[in-house]
């Protein structure tokens, strides 16, 4: 029995080991070498995008601010009897399409809007056991909220868009020249079109051809609120809910993962990010969060990435937020 329990401290205490501190002022390809050569639980790599890219995924840091104290008042906490080491929400609701999506949200900071949307999307299939299946549209919520969700293209905050989806709804809409009431106008950019963008204009109507009007595509939401900063009560709302979003720090070694338990090591911070949390699991003693990114299927494991649970990992733990559809 000693021997199994000291087997298992070691196992945890190497895949949590420190790493040689690396110099803030590393970049690119030094950066992403230096942090493949250390003892880490992931791996990096030196995508062949512009640093504006980069730049214009990202939100201000100010979205990343606590939740206000009248919004984290409205906390609901679901308890689990049982939490499975591995979960996936993509395998327990199979018949959801939205789960499998992998978004792109381009040379914007509509990642506040994609994760929302795609939480919905989610939400509102699984509450209905997949008789209803909305893609939602980021861009209803990156247009037309406003000032009430935060700065369009510059950031948003996740928790009043949930809002706005229960007091005003949001309609449906795929990616770029997609199918939908309100489709993403922002096309895929490369090296050359990579530019801080101005938020695209609040249009009330379908793109042409759609049947459905504007105001009866309308998806509506019943609550939004707060998750509790606990790993138990995330794991347990992924669980009996779906999934949720997750508003977090991104340093550059994270816009450079590639693989494996991302846990920030160096790099300089480049703003707010908000994503879909799916899952948990552990590998080789490393507990994680399993995510969904919105930057496209060639970025990380196929669009997705795992980073380190139970230590609220650049603040990944602390504004959890979700909604119930009606």
């Amino acid at each position: 029995m000693n021997l199994i329990l000291l087997s298992s401290l070691f196992v945890i205490t190497f895949a949590f080991a420190p790493i040689r501190p690396i110099p803030e002022e590393l970049t690119g390809q030094d950066l992403v070498d230096h942090i493949n050569s250390a003892a880490s639980t992931f791996q990096t790599e030196n995508y062949a995008v512009t640093h504006e890219k980069m730049h214009t995924r990202s939100m201000h840091e100010k979205f990343n601010a606590p939740f206000p104290d009248e919004f984290r008042a409205t906390e609901r906490e679901f308890v689990l009897d049982a939490t499975p080491l591995n979960f996936d929400a993509r395998t327990r609701w199979p018949q959801c399409k939205s789960m499998k999506l992998i978004r792109e949200q381009s040379n914007c900071g509509s990642c506040w809007a994609f994760s929302t949307a795609e939480v919905i999307s989610d939400r509102t299939c699984i509450a209905s056991n997949g008789t209803q299946q909305p893609i939602i549209s980021p861009t209803d919520l990156l247009t037309c909220c406003g000032m009430s969700c935060g700065e369009g293209c510059d950031g948003g905050f996740p928790y009043r868009a949930f809002q706005w989806w229960a007091r005003r709804g949001v309609v449906t809409g795929g990616d770029y020249l997609g199918t939908g009431c309100k489709p993403y106008p922002i096309r895929p950019c490369n090296s050359d079109n990579c530019v801080n963008l101005q938020t695209p204009p609040c249009r009330l109507s379908c793109q042409p051809g759609y049947r459905t009007t504007y105001t009866n595509d309308k998806n509506y939401g019943n609550s939004a609120y707060p998750v509790p900063r606990t790993v138990a009560a995330i794991q347990a709302d992924i669980y009996y809910n779906g999934p949720v979003v997750a508003a977090f720090i991104v340093y550059e070694d994270f816009e450079k993962y590639k693989s494996g338990i991302y846990r920030h090591i160096a790099g300089r911070s480049k703003g707010g990010h908000a994503v879909k949390l799916i899952g948990w699991g552990t590998e080789r003693g490393t507990p994680y969060w399993l995510a969904v990114n919105s930057w496209g299927s060639q970025w990380g494991e196929s669009g997705t990435f795992r980073i380190l649970r139970g230590v609220d990992e650049c603040g990944i733990e602390s504004r959890i937020v979700a909604g119930l559809p009606r």
